[in-house]
């Protein structure tokens, strides 16, 4: 299984050494950092035109062979009309177990069609 990491933020290089500071660099495959004027632009860094291409073209992985957890219902509807087998998660939670699950499931049946 190949994990990928996507967030547009205002700050990628902070992230990046956040992120391998506490060793969380070294769990993904592939992590697509990409700036965003605030953190929040609407109109930079989308999920379906820059993280998923980028992430497909890393990864050699094709958008229906691919398993995505956001928490902006704009996000997954954008990636789900790519093919991409899309789950939204609780922003108040993040990804817990219960919505993983629900996300393999998801996928798994999305691969029987």
């Amino acid at each position: 299984m190949v994990v990928a990491a996507a967030s547009r933020t205002p700050t990628p290089e902070v992230t990046r050494a956040f992120m391998q500071k506490l060793g969380l660099d070294q769990r993904f495959d592939n992590i697509q950092l990409i700036p965003a004027a605030n953190g929040y632009d609407a109109h930079s860094a989308q999920k379906d035109r820059c993280h998923l291409p980028n992430i497909k073209a890393a990864t050699g992985y094709e958008y229906d062979a691919m398993l995505f957890f956001d928490d902006e219902r704009g996000n997954v509807e954008k990636v789900s009309q790519l093919g991409v087998c899309s789950v939204l998660v609780s922003s108040h939670v993040g990804l817990c177990l219960q919505t993983f699950r629900e996300g393999l499931v998801k996928y798994a049946a999305q691969q029987r069609r």
